[in-house]
């Protein structure tokens, strides 16, 4: 009875509102790892920081995704999980400036 049409305009509109955002969010480890060469963060700022990142990241979740709450689940481990990697190469980011700094100096 009922006939769905999609169109470039729904396609877009979900490419836009879905998409983009996990594509930005699964990038996180790359950012946290390049924020630490520059100085920015620290591995111990992430770590002190940790219950306000994941209430972020699950509210970001919770927003990005369809009312469900499997879906949302869904997005919030591997957010979760791509966190606490962020962390623990920005240690070894971190690491290996602190271990080349007295050597250039």
């Amino acid at each position: 009875m009922f006939m769905e049409f999609f169109t470039t305009e729904k396609y877009f509109r979900f490419l836009i509102h879905m998409v983009l955002p996990f594509g930005f969010l699964f990038e996180l480890p790359v950012i946290i790892m390049f924020l630490t060469s520059l100085g920015v963060l620290n591995p111990y700022r992430l770590q002190k920081a940790r219950k306000y990142s994941y209430f972020m990241l699950i509210v970001t979740a919770v927003l990005i995704t369809p009312p469900d709450l499997l879906s949302d689940i869904l997005v919030i481990i591997p957010l979760l999980f791509l966190y606490e990697c962020s962390v623990l190469l920005s240690k070894i980011v971190y690491r290996r400036k602190q271990a080349s700094e007295p050597a250039a100096a």
